[in-house]
């Protein structure tokens, strides 16, 4: 009865998170929405305000609309690669989460932190499918390598100031990351080789697929 119990315990707990993560998701994703709305707006009265301004009658400082302009113009993917890194660490959060818990129902001596792997992410699958026996954890399973895409922009985006540019003899339609990116809607500096993410577009399939590997995940769990 209590083995019942504990697995009940267990698996109402994943349903919980699964839940909580899916939540935040989607306020994140409104929150973005409503913040491009405004950036937008704003956009539109900065132009009006260039269109309309008499020169003559009210000269302005040196560089002021351009100053403004480079402001307003940054805004949304400035905001959006920010959107998209805490999504990205929201995730690899959740997966240690349910790994952490799976050790504890398990009461395993392989602790979480015991498994390597080429990164948090792959640490945790590894744990929940060598430990937890979630045949849906599993690295030949498709998603997990869709997922480590995902994962190298966010490290891009981090560890190397937003550039995707790692063979500088090669243009920047020839690195690695640029046929992703340009696939789902990126905007990558020419110059720079900089993620500009202008759209929700790359966030809401990043979102898609980690909903696809946590559904996976807790059936696994539930049909064990």
């Amino acid at each position: 009865m209590e083995t019942n119990s504990a697995k009940y315990k267990y698996r109402y707990s994943m349903h919980e998170s699964q839940y909580a993560y899916w939540l935040n998701c989607h306020r994140l994703v409104r929150l973005a929405e409503d913040n491009l709305k405004n950036i937008i707006a704003d956009r539109d009265d900065f132009q009006a305000e260039m269109s309309n301004w008499d020169y003559y009658e009210d000269p302005v400082p040196d560089n002021y609309f351009h100053h403004k302009k480079e402001d307003l113009f940054d805004l949304d993917w400035l905001m959006l690669n920010s959107f998209y890194i805490s999504l990205s660490s929201y995730f690899e959060s959740f997966l240690k989460e349910i790994a952490e818990k799976t050790q504890s129902y398990l009461n395993s001596k392989i602790n979480v932190k015991d498994i390597n792997g080429h990164s948090d992410i792959d640490k945790f699958r590894k744990y929940l499918f060598l430990v937890g026996n979630l045949k849906s954890a599993d690295s030949n399973n498709d998603f997990w390598g869709n997922i480590r895409k995902f994962k190298d922009i966010r490290n891009r985006l981090v560890h190397h100031n937003g550039s995707i540019i790692e063979d500088k003899s090669k243009p920047i339609n020839q690195q690695n990351k640029y046929s992703f990116l340009i696939e789902n809607n990126v905007e990558v500096c020419e110059n720079t080789g900089q993620i500009r993410i202008k759209n929700l577009e790359l966030i809401n399939k990043y979102i898609n697929l980690t909903y696809l590997i946590i559904d996976h995940l807790i059936k696994d769990i539930d049909d064990q």
